[in-house]
């Protein structure tokens, strides 16, 4: 089963806390972050992705982040976390 969340314009640390308690309410195997729309990402909202992240591959589910735009590639390249994409933690 999989699980879609289309991420906000700009992840600050409300955007965040929201995206986290939406992680929280997902099961199934894969759940995909639509990072399409995203134009600022916080280091609040960063830690909330790297936390979902690890927790997926210890429950044996999947974390995709589909068609990110070129402000959250900046924003994970600014702040360290690039791997995060090709399923490497930063």
């Amino acid at each position: 089963m999989t699980s879609t969340i289309r991420l906000e314009r700009r992840l600050a640390h409300d955007a965040a806390v929201s995206l986290w308690n939406d992680l929280s309410d997902k099961t199934g195997s894969t759940i995909e972050l639509d990072c399409s729309d995203v134009r600022h990402i916080s280091a609040t909202a960063l830690q909330v992705l790297l936390v979902a992240d690890q927790a997926c591959r210890a429950n044996g589910q999947q974390l995709n982040f589909l068609s990110p735009s070129d402000a959250f590639l900046e924003g994970l390249r600014t702040l360290g976390a690039e791997d995060l994409l090709s399923g490497g933690s930063a």
